[in-house]
């Protein structure tokens, strides 16, 4: 998703939740700080894990074993680092905002020592995890932002971290895109956040996720 194509949808979802993009920006800037000592992937590293390639992206709620193998690259969406490990698979790319339970962004941090590449989102409300966590991250990373580039920060359009992942691929030229532990109804909740808040945000995914080409298709889950 281009730049032009993915502000409006951004400016539209502020106003829907009430979000700043200041701070979002602030974010931004605090994360193109923090990466001046890490081992930085440019966008042609992500083209290489994408391009023309069967893409699977793995998300944190139930998923079943019908079709998971067999794509040329897995992607896990922040907490479904938890679902890939469990169904033998290995990331190649994962997608997060450093908020998933301690024991998968353990996963998540481990995954990158051993060569996945980590494509880390900054916003208003992550500050904290950005400063707490990027100084130890020892792999090739990459940063994002849901408002202007700047720097080193990179924006593909997405919201969410599954969104994000899936409007990744696309904008990469994956030849094919499947999600995989998505629950767009009932999303799996998370300690200290507000259920109705994220249902709102799901509602969000599967509209942006809507817009991709190619248009991603959800493996059933048994």
């Amino acid at each position: 998703m281009i730049i032009d194509d993915w502000l409006p949808i951004y400016r539209e979802i502020l106003a829907s939740f009430g979000y700043s993009e200041d701070e979002d920006r602030k974010a931004a800037v605090i994360l193109d700080r923090l990466m001046e000592k890490c081992d930085v992937t440019d966008p042609e590293g992500l083209e290489k894990l994408l391009k023309g390639r069967r893409v699977l992206v793995v998300g944190p709620a139930h998923i079943g074993e019908n079709g998971v193998k067999g794509f040329d690259t897995v992607i896990a969406a922040d907490g479904g680092i938890e679902n890939a490990v469990e169904m033998g698979l290995k990331p190649e790319i994962i997608v997060t905002d450093l908020d998933a339970p301690p024991p998968a962004l353990k996963m998540e941090f481990r995954a990158n020592e051993n060569g996945a590449l980590m494509v880390i989102h900054a916003h208003g409300d992550n500050i904290f995890a950005l400063e707490r966590y990027l100084p130890g991250i020892k792999g090739a990373l990459m940063g994002t932002t849901q408002t202007v580039p700047l720097g080193r920060i990179q924006n593909f359009g997405g919201f969410t971290d599954g969104d994000r992942a899936a409007t990744i691929a696309a904008h990469f030229g994956a030849a094919e895109i499947a999600l995989a532990g998505f629950d767009f109804e009932n999303p799996v909740p998370k300690e200290g956040k507000d259920t109705e808040i994220k249902r709102k945000k799901m509602e969000w995914a599967r509209r942006i996720i809507g817009m991709a080409n190619p248009q991603p298709y959800i493996l059933p889950r048994d």
